[in-house]
């Protein structure tokens, strides 16, 4: 379970486990390490004890989670008394280069000092908010009988207290706080706060400034990732304005920000296609393409555009196409030196996800399989990725009429899950939800599938907050078994209760709201209530075809 949510916090900074270690360097990587650990004695014993390595990290002491080596406290020594090694080096370096290279060494360690000390009140602010965040267990009480989310509400209260005159420091605990709730399944919440993290940002460095911009380029991928179709775009031009702007004043010289700039573009065209503006998301990836002429065909920044332009021409209806760009970017993939898995992954899958749509499904078995393979060897056996081929690939052979294969399938992830997951976590009530999907149509679902819906509906209703939106989305798939069951009856109630609450959220599924009330009228007409039919219909939208969710 440790390491999964270590897994799932790196997922949602877009890297790996090892990346996001890499990423917090040594110490800081360390204490994370000791906190996850498997071994419940290998953790930290309290709230206290992390507190301490955590003033030894920011004192520049050896950490208790780290084996000290001569060679690592000699550097935590130089780290330590950083002015007065400088100073003495700086003797040496005056019989070395002169006075004038001095005064210029001077200003750059004056610069680093400066540098040196924001980083150091932000991470001594990062560390009172944890203890304190900790410190909501009170006295005594084991850190795991606190309620999850109650814990993150209340150390989002404290945040905006202590934070009101220092945005950046509030864009870093906005940053935590949204991979914390994003491990959870709280996905709106770590919409908002990332929301939040953006504005924290504009207000510490102004509207127009690169960093600004990088983080509305975060925030419309991660929507795009959780099909947020407007809320991408909207951040992801937000993202394009900054970075048109400075490219017209010819402030955007550095490779990497012209890369953000192709990649803005490209991540663009997913977001531009479902809201059906098709020649928008063609013409941003071929700008992207055009950005990135220059650069090598197996370059993973050309390969990732690529893959965009063709889920823009798929939106198109150019098929036959858009397999002929995916194919190409398997083949420039195998130029590289070392494979790449994730990206293998990705395009097997997107391979997998348009044959199927093209009707040739034994050839989409083939690719999932592939992707499954390649990320069970990127991320592991339970990752996130790996769980969405495992969803497309359970769906596919549903789809050829081997459900009980595929319900035997799902049920293997669902149990490879419980290795690494408590029964109560939302992943484990996505996988109840996943066996049956193989009757997703619902023309055949069973009593064994309503049982699978009921037990996941059941984890969501524990782990998910009230009313989420995956939970009310499994209601009414709940409804349509029953339907198809023979129990209207049961099935109005939740219908009622679910269409309302779907129409409210900040971010409606209009296509699955329309497909519930489609078949809720279907069922009112078919007993005579075509006055209640027709209210529903004029609620909710909806027809009586019933399309699949």
């Amino acid at each position: 379970r440790a390491q999964g949510l270590l897994e799932e916090m790196a997922l949602a900074r877009g890297t790996t486990g090892p990346g996001l270690e890499r990423a917090l360097r040594g110490d800081l990587a360390a204490i994370l390490r000791r906190c996850v650990r498997e071994e419940p004695e290998a953790r930290y014993r309290s709230a206290s004890e992390l507190k301490e390595d955590l003033l030894r990290y920011l004192d520049g002491r050896p950490v208790e989670a780290r084996a000290a080596s001569r060679r690592y406290r000699v550097r935590k020594f130089v780290t330590r008394h950083r002015w007065p090694v400088a100073a003495a080096a700086a003797v040496v370096l005056v019989v070395a280069v002169g006075v004038g290279g001095l005064a210029a060494h001077s200003a750059r360690l004056a610069e680093e000092r400066d540098r040196a000390t924001q980083e150091a009140e932000r991470a001594q602010a990062v560390t009172e908010f944890l203890v304190d965040l900790f410190d909501v267990a009170g006295e005594g009480t084991p850190l795991d009988t606190v309620r999850a989310g109650a814990l993150l509400a209340a150390g989002e209260h404290r945040l905006y207290e202590r934070t009101a005159t220092h945005p950046r420091i509030r864009a870093s605990l906005l940053e935590a706080l949204v991979r914390a709730n994003t491990g959870l399944g709280r996905t709106e919440d770590a919409q908002r706060l990332r929301e939040a993290w953006v504005r924290a940002l504009e207000e510490h460095y102004g509207p127009d400034h690169l960093e600004v911009a990088r983080g509305w380029a975060q925030l419309g991928i991660v929507a795009r990732g959780g099909n947020q179709w407007a809320r991408s775009l909207a951040a992801l031009e937000e993202a394009l304005r900054i970075l048109e702007a400075m490219e017209a004043r010819g402030e955007l010289v550095e490779d990497a920000d012209r890369r953000l700039l192709a990649r803005v573009l490209g991540e663009s065209a997913g977001p531009l296609r479902h809201l059906d503006q098709v020649d928008s998301a063609l013409a941003n990836a071929h700008r992207a393409l055009e950005m990135q002429r220059g650069l090598e065909v197996s370059d993973p920044a050309l390969l990732s555009t690529m893959v965009d332009l063709g889920y823009a021409l798929r939106g198109a209806g150019r098929l036959e196409e858009t397999e002929e760009v995916l194919l190409a970017v398997l083949a420039s993939m195998a130029l590289r030196d070392e494979p790449d898995l994730a990206m293998a992954g990705l395009v097997q899958n997107n391979l997998g996800s348009l044959l199927r749509a093209m009707g040739r499904l034994e050839e989409a078995e083939l690719y999932f399989r592939e992707s499954l393979e390649a990320r069970r060897a990127h991320e592991g056996r339970d990752g996130m990725t790996t769980e969405t081929v495992v969803t497309n690939l359970t769906l596919l052979l549903g789809a050829m009429g081997r459900r009980d294969e595929a319900r035997a399938f799902a049920d293997s992830f669902r149990v490879e899950l419980l290795e690494t997951h408590p029964p109560d976590h939302w992943r484990v009530g996505r996988a109840y939800l996943r066996l049956a999907s193989p009757w997703d149509d619902f023309e055949a679902c069973t009593p064994q599938a309503l049982a699978d819906l009921e037990t996941g509906l059941g984890v969501y209703q524990v782990a998910l907050p009230p009313d989420h939106g995956w939970t009310l989305l499994t209601e009414g798939r709940q409804a349509l078994c029953l339907l198809r069951l023979g129990r209207g009856a049961e099935a109005e109630p939740i219908f009622r209760r679910v269409l309302p609450l779907m129409a409210a959220e900040s971010n409606p599924n209009t296509l699955v709201m329309e497909t519930f009330a489609g078949e809720f009228a279907a069922h009112l007409e078919s007993t005579g209530r075509e006055a209640e039919a027709a209210e529903v219909r004029s609620r909710w939208g909806g027809d009586a075809e019933g399309v699949p969710v």
